[in-house]
């Protein structure tokens, strides 16, 4: 029930409400939950957890496998693919190509293995998200009236991983739109959330707040199936609104729990495939039992004793604990599997810490992986010493898609805006900016001699350089555009504009460079069209060399509402919606 007594289908797009609709796309699970931007409840965010089975069967479950199997006309996905098929037949973790430079962890990932081109990703994504949304949106339509939901405004907070490229979040966000656009005519919106940020707001909503004073400093860490990020918080005030803002830029890795499953894999196979029953079926059984149960109830005790497994179909050897029916695991055996990923988890946690220019109070797991007991129990032991607190966040497998709710309810609902906890800056995880001509100084740029051109207009000779206008670890302001402030000069009228936006990837360990050198990244081209300034708006003058030239100062302003900036053109206080961006 709203607020106001009304039930969502008696309202109508007159009321101003809109559909808001948290999409949670993940590596190994996606969740899916909404909301109507009227709905001013504590509890507002509502859920699906019934999915389409096998013969005819519906699964209860807070998220369905991000899994697709092409098998006749029509996709099979989630829990419609049978168990026990050949993993050849079934295309899951596509989520990690989307950004194949973040393998890194060499005893994890296999560099050898292929990796699937940029368009099958495309296609597997694509095809999975639009199967996903068909269904949702069949059963809104049956449980609020189709009427309603095809003439109310959706919304899409669709949550990426705050370590990716723009170029990975922009395809993810391309895909969603494309599902969402092929069963749905009206108007429709995707914006982007990063996952810990997402979480951050789940759990911020929802724990005590006597818990909380003012100066408080806290970590988030979302530990998934893919990937862990982390972002670390600082407690702004605590009235009228909770307000933090961060306290260093976010970080994280691909030690997500899909690679404990890979190495518990590869201990199967060197430890077991010399056996007679050894096969794909059988390593199927074991590995969904490590899923249900032995990854969540692995603990420290357990690593000084033994695991049972009871398992059929493989071949008596005492050596290695297989007899009748079961599969012992020494305890010593399990830490191993598990220590690679721990130990990656914990570096990044210790680096989060140390990032932050405030003292750490506590550690909040949210994520799959952020319930695990072992997890929670191995970080205690890193951080007690420090005087921090590892806490496991209340609903933390659904924290994320959650917290996606609320914040398209605070993006649409002043109300729900000042009841909410809001965070106020982020900070940078990276150097922005593109490449000026400045006039070239041998005192300041000799370094750099060999790159310096002559300008026939200025009559001197000039120099490519870089100009920042964001810089790692500076702070982001929610709907607080940043201006980037460019001048163009041609012999013949300026129709367009291409600015190209780099980052640097060694952004957290070096100051911004003077000029572009191979770790300096292109991230988009940012178009804009000049078209609609009138001629006398142009500056003709003449160079140093005696010839005409068109000139434009103008500023493309970036506005970092979401993970994916937007940008317009202004020109003499004008502003122009007519820049177009291109990720690459």
């Amino acid at each position: 029930m709203a607020e106001d007594g009304k039930r969502f289908e008696d309202l109508t797009p007159g009321a101003e409400n809109k559909l808001i609709i948290g999409f949670d796309f993940g590596t190994t699970y996606c969740g899916i939950g909404y909301a109507e931007s009227s709905r001013l409840q504590r509890n507002a965010a509502r859920g699906f957890s019934q999915w389409p089975g096998t013969q005819q069967h519906t699964i209860t479950s807070d998220k369905v496998p991000t899994k697709i199997r092409y098998d006749g006309p029509k996709p099979q996905w989630g829990f419609l693919i049978p168990s026990g098929l050949p993993s050849s037949q079934v295309m899951d973790l596509f989520k990690l190509d989307l950004e194949p430079s973040l393998y890194k962890l060499d005893a994890v990932s296999d560099p050898t293995a292929p990796r699937r081109s940029p368009q099958e990703t495309d296609k597997l994504m694509t095809d999975y998200m639009t199967e996903l949304v068909t269904y949702v949106m069949t059963r809104l339509r049956a449980d609020l009236k189709a009427e309603v939901i095809d003439a109310v405004p959706i919304q899409v907070v669709l949550t990426v991983p705050a370590i990716w490229t723009d170029l990975a979040k922009e395809k993810t966000r391309a895909a969603c739109h494309k599902a969402f656009r092929s069963v749905c005519a009206g108007a429709l919106e995707i914006k982007t959330l990063s996952e810990p940020e997402a979480a951050a707001i789940f759990a911020l909503h929802t724990m005590d707040r006597a818990d909380l004073g003012q100066g408080d400093a806290f970590v988030v860490c979302d530990a998934g199936g893919g990937t862990v990020d982390l972002i670390s918080y600082v407690v702004n005030s605590l009235a009228p609104i909770l307000d933090v803002v961060e306290a260093a830029p976010g970080s994280g890795g691909l030690c997500g729990s899909v690679f404990l499953n890979k190495l518990f894999e590869k201990f199967l196979q060197a430890r077991y495939s010399h056996l007679q029953g050894y096969e794909p079926k059988w390593v199927d059984e074991v590995m969904d039992m490590f899923e249900r149960t032995l990854k969540r109830e692995m603990n420290t005790a357990l690593t000084q004793g033994t695991y049972t497994l009871r398992v059929g179909g493989l071949a008596n050897d005492a050596a290695v604990g297989s007899k009748a029916g079961k599969i012992v695991i020494p305890g010593r055996d399990l830490f191993d599997v598990f220590e690679p990923i721990i130990q990656e988890i914990q570096r990044l946690v210790q680096a989060q810490i140390r990032a932050s220019d405030r003292t750490i109070k506590a550690v909040l797991l949210v994520g799959g992986f952020g319930t695990s007991t072992y997890l929670r129990e191995r970080l205690t032991n890193q951080l007690q010493a420090q005087g921090i607190k590892v806490l496991q966040v209340e609903g933390a497998w659904r924290a994320v898609v959650s917290g996606a709710v609320l914040k398209g309810l605070a993006w649409n609902s002043p109300d729900y805006r000042d009841a909410m906890p809001r965070i106020g800056a982020r900070r940078a995880r990276k150097h922005h900016g593109f490449e000026i001509e400045m006039p070239y100084v041998a005192e300041l740029h000799g370094a750099f001699e060999g790159r310096r051109f002559w300008s026939g207009m200025d009559g001197c000779h000039m120099l490519h350089a870089m100009s920042w206008f964001l810089r790692y670890d500076e702070h982001i302001v929610e709907n607080h555009a940043i201006p980037h402030y460019f001048s163009v000069r041609s012999h013949a009228r300026i129709a367009a504009i291409d600015l190209i936006i780099f980052t640097d990837a060694l952004s957290a360990t070096r100051e911004a460079p003077l000029v572009r050198d191979h770790n300096v990244v292109l991230v988009c081209q940012v178009r804009a069209d000049l078209s609609q300034i009138p001629d006398d708006q142009i500056t003709q003058r003449r160079g140093a060399d005696g010839k005409q030239y068109y000139e434009i100062s103008a500023h493309v302003e970036a506005l970092y509402e979401t993970e994916l900036a937007m940008y317009t053109l202004v020109h003499e206080g004008k502003r122009y919606d007519t820049v177009t961006v291109k990720f690459s």
